[in-house]
């Protein structure tokens, strides 16, 4: 059985009767005589065109097509223009930012008074398909059915079911089940309520006893009415003993999720950042939720958390992991939709290359390489780099090579383009395995950029790679030592890639006086030299060579042992309502270089979208 529903990712209020770009033209187009008035209009309306992260115009955006020419609230009588403004406004930024239910309702009620009741039904029923666990909205939308069309009991029923499925799980679902029960009630049906009841009493919620305890009361009443008053006493027992086992499951279950919930300060969506603690709250309750395995609870929480972590792609990026690892894909496509193409900003390109990487796996290569191209004008570099190997894998060295030939000549770091210099060599030895022409690659590289320690660094891997035992294996790796004494960089960055070096001898050489010539020559001209910085660290807890030291700390005035040198490595989508219904240090690392310290993955320091963020970011 699936799990996690599917839905078009359109559902989120870019389809349903949503205006497109030519309907709002349409609407600035057909505006009457009052300049002033719509002269704001369009000024708005440009700003969030232009960029449609800015919140705070598109509520004054709202408030402006809230009004007509006159400046007074529309109503009936309200011009088409005018109606026709409010519609496209709504329907463009509730495809922006569907999780606003808020805006979902008011839409609904400006409908009701505008065009009706069935008009409003559009709206709820696009709302609760845009942001499906929303028990505000399926709580209110509830109270409008039964208020507007009181006579249909079975649609309202059916509507209750339909959100029952949606948010009954959730911790805080109570203003809901007691709609539900409310109007069972007001139609005298017992036995309904004791149906929901018997639903709800197995469920950890914030308020479980008090339903618990309405529970217990019908279910004796109706138990001591059946039964004879002899077999009253008889039969209150028995209920008891039948619900006891239920209630302290669902107490224990409640206590277990009371140190997480107490700590959601913001439940609802909004642009501006959680703090961290916040964060971390929700990285721990989706631990626990997982390590309780009840799937339904894992599948709700999921999608509680990217309501107010929407912007968040980390836990897109785990949402996906997760419903990929009960092998399903195609709720794994539905996420990747959902995250990229809504929520998450296109300069935070970690989801988007984690979903260029599955559509390639599922063997949609065009979609894949579409995705890439979506994000490829940020120039950020994992994505160079992740594109590079794709087009490498799908169209060939030329490919890869062409795309990171341009990548570099747009560049204006020298830093980025040494590292995409890097990248350009390991795709061509990947491909062809010609050791003299990568060596002359990072030669000529090396020439033009002699300030990039990853370069240097990549090189000195490069040739200690080769055949250790070849006499000329051992000339290249010296020369390229040569080439890192004679760069620009550093004391420091050439102290770190010699004791890399000197590290090499020891494990494969038995030239004693060669060791310990480039040991000299290390610590006396590029660590004794390195400066504050190198003294600094010593005091802090490394060598002069840059070595941690474990230092071993006393609580008694007993002699303490010299501490030992130890060197140590540098580290859904929506449930169906109806038929529409997955980042380098470059320093020294004797025990982790290569592969394990991350010397073949990125640039030096990881992959930092902040740069980006400062120039034309989202905000968010």
């Amino acid at each position: 059985m699936n799990n996690v529903p599917h839905s078009d990712v359109q559902a989120n209020g870019s389809s349903h009767g949503q205006h497109n770009d030519d309907a709002a033209r349409d609407a600035v187009a057909a505006r009457d005589e009052d300049s002033t008035a719509l002269s704001e209009w369009d000024r708005l309306w440009d700003v969030v065109q232009k960029n449609p992260d800015d919140f705070a115009s598109w509520e004054y955006l709202l408030r402006s097509a809230e009004q007509d020419e006159g400046g007074s609230p529309l109503n009936k009588d309200s011009s088409d223009a005018s109606t026709e403004k409010l519609r496209t406004v709504y329907d463009h930024f509730l495809a922006k930012f569907p999780l606003c239910f808020g805006y979902w309702k008011k839409y609904a009620d400006w409908e009701l008074l505008l065009e009706g009741a069935q008009k409003s039904v559009e709206i709820f029923e696009r709302g609760v398909v845009s942001i499906h666990n929303s028990i505000d909205l399926w709580t209110q939308y509830a109270a409008f059915r039964i208020e507007t069309f009181p006579d249909d009991e079975s649609a309202i029923r059916s509507l209750f079911d339909r959100g029952a499925d949606q948010v009954g799980q959730d911790f805080l679902s109570h203003p809901f089940w007691d709609k539900y029960i409310d109007f069972e009630e007001s139609k005298q049906n017992t036995a309904g309520v004791v149906s929901i009841l018997e639903r709800i009493v197995h469920i950890p919620l914030h308020q479980y006893a008090r339903y618990f305890e309405k529970y217990t009361t019908l279910t004796a009443e109706g138990d001591s009415g059946e039964a004879g008053k002899a077999d009253e006493e008889d039969q209150r027992k028995q209920a008891h003993d039948r619900n006891v086992a239920t209630y302290m499951k669902t107490q224990s279950a409640v206590e277990k999720r009371w140190v997480f919930e107490a700590e959601i300060k913001r439940p609802y969506f909004h642009v501006k950042p959680l703090d961290e603690g916040q964060l971390v709250n929700w990285r721990k309750y989706l631990d626990f939720e997982e390590t309780e395995g009840e799937q339904a609870r894992i599948y709700t929480l999921y999608e509680r958390c990217l309501v107010p972590c929407a912007l968040y792609e980390e836990f897109w990026q785990r949402y996906v992991r997760f419903v990929l690892s009960r092998d399903d894909r195609t709720g794994a496509h539905s996420i990747f939709i959902r995250a990229t193409t809504i929520f998450v900003p296109s300069t935070r390109p970690a989801i988007r290359l984690s979903y260029a990487a599955f559509e390639e796996g599922e063997g949609r290569v065009d979609k894949a390489r579409a995705v890439y191209a979506s994000i490829l004008q940020q120039r950020h570099l994992e994505t160079l780099t992740k594109s590079a190997y794709f087009e490498q894998r799908q169209a060939g060295l030329p490919g890869a090579l062409k795309l990171l030939t341009e990548a570099i000549a747009g560049s204006s770091s020298n830093d980025s383009k040494a590292y995409l210099e890097v990248v350009k060599a390991r795709i061509q030895y990947k491909a062809n395995h010609d050791i003299m022409h990568t060596r002359s690659v990072y030669e000529e590289a090396i020439r033009t950029y002699s300030a990039s320690k990853f370069l240097f660094l990549s090189y000195l891997l490069f040739e200690i790679q080769q055949n250790v035992t070849d006499e000329k294996a051992v000339i290249y790796i010296g020369q390229a030592w040569t080439s890192i004494k004679a760069s620009t960089l550093a004391a420091e960055e050439k102290r770190d890639l010699g004791l890399r070096y000197l590290d090499h001898l020891h494990e494969t050489s038995n030239d004693i006086a060669l060791i310990n010539a480039v040991e000299l020559e290390v610590l006396r001209e590029y660590s004794d030299k390195a400066g504050e910085a190198s003294r600094k660290r010593s005091v802090e807890g490394t060598d002069a060579g840059g070595r941690v030291i474990k230092q071993m700390r006393a609580s008694s005035s007993a002699p303490v042992p010299p501490a030992p040198v130890a060197p140590v490595a540098p580290t859904g989508y929506y449930p169906p309502q109806q038929p529409t219904g997955y980042y380098p240090q470059t320093g020294y690392a004797p025990q982790g270089y290569g592969a394990a310290a991350n010397y073949y993955g990125a640039a030096a320091g990881g992959w930092d979208y902040s740069q980006q963020q400062q120039h034309g970011g989202t905000g968010y």
